[in-house]
């Protein structure tokens, strides 16, 4: 993929994961109250229940990685094509080393399936962050699919 392409991409998730944090990711009606959720929010909320462990891997998994990720990866488009590699490759690295703790895809796959499970007691009403999420899994699909080893030239 052209660095002309993937810029433009690399941009465009970084403000779809930003979208997806601050939005929320759905609206639940159940017996006359209306709530509305964001990620952050539900962070939280998970607060209470001593499951700090659980939020430390998801702020990763989640927000942190993808972003460290795609400001990489922005850093290393923006850097152009210099005489001396070596920070670039060593960048792109690292990158792959922690490619395994994006989890972004199976965290969304664990969203709507919980959202699944919640219609069937209340109604649930999708969000821009859900909708941003989906878009930010087929930007990131498309920028992982690509051949990154270019970037190392």
């Amino acid at each position: 993929m052209r660095d002309d392409i993937r810029l433009p991409l690399v941009f465009s998730a970084l403000i779809l994961l930003i979208f997806s944090n601050i939005f929320p990711i759905a609206e639940v009606a159940s017996a006359g109250n209306v709530v509305q959720v964001t990620f952050i929010e539900c962070l939280l909320m998970s607060r209470s229940g001593g499951a700090s462990s659980f939020r430390f891997v998801m702020v990763i998994a989640t927000i942190l990685y993808p972003l460290i990720e795609m400001l990489a990866m922005a850093f290393v488009l923006l850097r152009g094509r210099p005489r001396q590699t070596r920070e670039r490759c060593r960048i792109m690295q690292i990158m792959n080393r922690f490619r395994p703790w994006a989890m972004i895809q199976i965290y969304m796959l664990g969203m709507l399936i919980s959202l699944i499970h919640v219609n069937l007691v209340a109604a649930v009403v999708p969000g821009i962050a859900l909708f941003s999420l989906g878009l930010l899994i087929v930007l990131l699909g498309a920028l992982l699919a690509s051949n990154s080893s270019d970037l190392w030239r």
